[in-house]
């Protein structure tokens, strides 16, 4: 059963703004498919709910020259559905299909999911493999930083209780390959056990010119193998290298054990995936 509070629904984000800086115990609803949950179960008790999900500013996908821009209260359906996403943030994509199930992806909003910040969360693992950045407002202006350090440990962000996320600037990607994965006890409605975003390009040669490696639920944040992607370079898949790639990761990774999977697992399976897919990657470019 929810807790009594206040329910308010501005229509503009200054409204918002003016009803988010004050003292009061306030939180902010797009989807409520965390929040509901979470006061369920009395993880959290707002005084008072803010529903941002009808201001329009916040459910726009738009793009320029070089970037995506995408509004907070945008759902996964909307980001599959999505020809702009789909052509220049396609790993977001395919992150979205994985999300839950069609309710779910029609009420989850991309910006509660990068708030909600748990470390198997596919939206957020999603915007750290593209470098996304994140805008938050406020009465007295405006900050971005990237999505990486917007997130500082499971369910903690850099959030002022007086901010709202505005939205997520993604820079177009131009990688010869990309590709989202998720490890889960089942096929839809799961919680990942681990999921990914291994982004690559090719030279001429058919040799890996650059990388992009983050893994999700292996670490209390997402994690950017930047130790591997350097290892990358320069080189072809071959046996020797498949072994690199899966001791690398295992030393990037520090998983924890819980009702999903072991610790072990967890860094076997993410291991195991980067290593295969890099493989088919690079079959595919026929190295």
């Amino acid at each position: 059963m929810l807790t009594k509070f206040k329910y308010i629904r501005p229509k503009t984000i200054d409204e918002a703004l003016e009803i988010l800086n004050t003292p009061e115990n306030t939180a902010i609803i797009s989807g409520g498919t965390d929040l509901l949950v979470q006061n369920r179960a009395r993880l959290v008790e707002p005084n008072t709910v803010v529903d941002v999900k009808e201001i329009p500013e916040l459910k726009q996908i738009r793009e320029t020259d070089t970037d995506i821009l995408l509004g907070s209260a945008v759902t996964f359906s909307m980001i599959i559905e999505s020809d702009i996403v789909r052509k220049h943030a396609n790993v977001l994509t395919q992150a979205a299909q994985c999300v839950g199930s069609p309710q779910i992806r029609n009420q989850g909003t991309i910006g509660g999911n990068a708030q909600t910040a748990s470390p198997a969360g596919d939206g957020l693992v999603a915007l750290c493999g593209m470098d996304a950045e994140v805008e938050l407002v406020s009465l007295s202006g405006v900050r971005r930083m990237p999505v990486k350090q917007y997130v500082v440990g499971p369910g903690k962000t850099v959030k002022q209780h007086n901010e709202l996320i505005k939205g997520f600037i993604i820079r177009k990607q131009e990688w010869d390959f990309s590709r989202f994965f998720k490890v889960g006890r089942r096929k839809a409605l799961a919680i990942s056990i681990v999921n990914g975003v291994i982004n690559l390009s090719f030279d001429d040669e058919k040799n890996i010119s650059s990388a992009r490696i983050t893994l999700g639920a292996v670490a209390p944040t997402p994690v950017q193998i930047a130790d591997l992607e350097k290892e990358l370079i320069g080189k072809r898949y071959s046996d020797e290298l498949g072994t690199l790639i899966r001791e690398k990761v295992l030393a990037a990774v520090a998983p924890i054990s819980d009702i999903r999977g072991s610790k072990e697992y967890r860094s076997y399976i993410a291991a195991v995936r980067c290593d295969r897919i890099i493989k088919e990657a690079a079959s595919m470019r026929g190295c």
